[in-house]
C-alpha cells in the first residue's frame, strides 16, 4: 500500500516488517526495472514451440492452406488462453483482488479479439489476401533495410541481386507484434465491429517494437482499401 503521495515530486519509503520507519522525497527518483522478456511464449515450464507462426515469410506465403495457416494462430490464441487461466489460479493480496478481476477481464477480452481476427482470416478471402500481402511488405522492407546497413557503398558496389522473400525464415514477429495485429482486424475491416469506436495502443518499452507493429497494421490497412475500393481506396 501506498504510504504516501508526491505533487510534482516521487516518494518512497523505508519498510521493515510492516513498519514504517522513514519517508523522503526525490526529484529525480530511481528504481531497477527488468528487462521483460518478450521473445518466448511460456506458461510456467511449457514453452510455445510453434516457431512458424511468428516468420515472416511463412505468413506471407500464398502456398500455405488457410487451414494450415489459421489453425496455427488458433494454437497460439490456446495458448494465450492457458495463460490466462494459470494466471487466475494466483493468490495475491485481497487489495488486489479487484485489479486482478479487471486485468484479466481485459485480457480475456483482447483474446475474443484475437479470435475474431483469426476467424475473419478464415472467412474472408480479401482479408487473408490482405494479411499474406501486408506480411510480404514488411519482409520485404526488412530485407532491404538489412543489405542498406551494410553500407555506405561506392557507385555499383551495393548487392542489387534478386532475393528469394520465400527464403528469408530470419525475420520473425515478437509474440506481442502478431498478437496486436490480430486483435485490430476486426475494427479496421469490419464497420459494425463492436470494438470500432476503440483506440489500441501497445505499451511496451522503448525498442521493443512498437514501431514495426503499428507498421504492419498501416500496410494492412492501405492494401486492403486498395483491393476493397480500388483506386478510390
Amino acid at each position: 500500500r501506498p504510504y504516501a503521495i508526491g505533487h510534482s515530486a516521487s516518494v518512497n519509503w523505508e519498510k521493515k516488517k510492516n513498519i514504517v520507519s522513514s519517508v523522503e522525497f526525490d526529484f529525480i527518483p530511481s528504481e531497477y526495472v527488468g528487462r521483460p522478456v518478450i521473445d518466448e511464449v511460456k506458461v510456467k515450464d511449457k514453452l510455445f514451440t510453434n516457431k512458424n507462426v511468428f516468420q515472416l515469410a511463412y505468413l506471407a506465403n500464398e502456398k500455405t492452406s488457410i487451414k494450415e495457416l489459421t489453425d496455427n494462430l488458433d494454437e497460439l490464441a490456446n495458448f494465450y488462453s492457458k495463460w490466462v487461466e494459470n494466471q487466475l489460479k494466483e493468490k495475491v493480496d485481497s487489495e488486489f483482488k479487484n485489479v486482478k478481476k479487471k486485468r484479466v477481464k481485459f485480457i480475456e477480452e483482447s483474446i475474443l479479439r484475437i479470435r475474431e481476427g483469426i476467424n475473419l482470416i478464415k472467412q474472408e478471402k480479401i482479408i487473408l489476401e490482405t494479411f499474406r500481402l501486408a506480411n510480404l511488405t514488411m519482409l520485404i522492407q526488412m530485407a532491404h533495410n538489412d543489405r542498406r546497413k551494410q553500407g555506405p557503398f561506392n557507385l555499383g558496389e551495393a548487392d542489387c541481386s534478386e532475393i528469394n522473400y520465400s527464403q528469408e525464415t530470419s525475420y520473425t514477429w515478437r509474440p506481442f507484434q502478431l498478437a496486436f495485429f490480430l486483435l485490430v482486424i476486426s475494427s479496421l475491416t469490419d464497420k459494425k465491429s463492436d470494438w470500432r469506436n476503440y483506440v489500441d495502443l501497445i505499451w511496451f518499452s522503448t525498442g521493443g517494437g512498437k514501431t514495426e507493429a503499428y507498421l504492419l497494421v498501416a500496410a494492412f490497412v492501405l492494401i486492403f482499401r486498395r483491393l476493397k475500393y480500388g483506386e478510390s481506396g
